[in-house]
């Protein structure tokens, strides 16, 4: 798989733009030219993904010298169940090294209209190595659930490499599930 870095004069830029727009609903969604300008600075890894010449994907993490969270990663419809999605995140951990990857996925409520897709993202990230945290994670008002690669993952870590998040104008919170 090939991989190029996005920025607006990339080849791709407005492809990986519209998979990014297509596949987050608007209120899951933090600003595109915040996504850019952190990308530019060095903050995090924008990355699209390529099979022979195909566009597979996109995948967008913050970093840190002790941390990833990878805020985003979409494969094009037309190339769901092909495998790329676990392509990408070996090509995270390959990056990452040593440091833990945290992700948020929407909570499995099981009053949700889309619960059954909740229940497949979960498996299709645990079948990739990642595992439920007991923390809840808020961007405004959205609500997610936790996850990592790494079970000794310093949650505070992330937290703190989350609230740059804030400067998009988001406000960002995590907190221990109550049990």
């Amino acid at each position: 798989m090939k991989i190029k870095t996005i920025s607006p004069i990339s080849t791709h830029y407005k492809e990986v733009k519209r998979l990014y727009e297509s596949s987050f609903p608007v209120q899951e969604r933090i600003s595109w030219p915040w996504l850019v300008l952190m990308s530019l600075f060095g903050q995090a890894d924008f990355l699209a993904y390529f099979d022979e010449g195909v566009f597979a994907g996109f995948s967008y993490s913050l970093k840190s010298h002790n941390m990833y969270y990878l805020l985003f990663l979409a494969v094009p419809s037309e190339h769901h169940s092909k495998g790329y999605g676990h392509q990408i995140l070996k090509e995270m951990a390959r990056r990452a090294g040593e440091r833990p990857i945290f992700l948020v996925i929407e909570p499995l409520d099981e009053a949700a209209d889309n619960y059954p897709l909740r229940l497949k993202r979960l498996a299709f990230y645990e079948k990739n190595g990642y595992h439920l945290t007991d923390y809840i994670y808020y961007e405004n008002e959205e609500v997610y659930q936790v996850l990592t690669n790494r079970i000794s993952a310093d949650i505070k870590d992330f937290e703190h490499l989350a609230k740059r998040i804030e400067l998009s104008g988001m406000k960002i919170r995590v907190e221990q599930i109550k049990k």
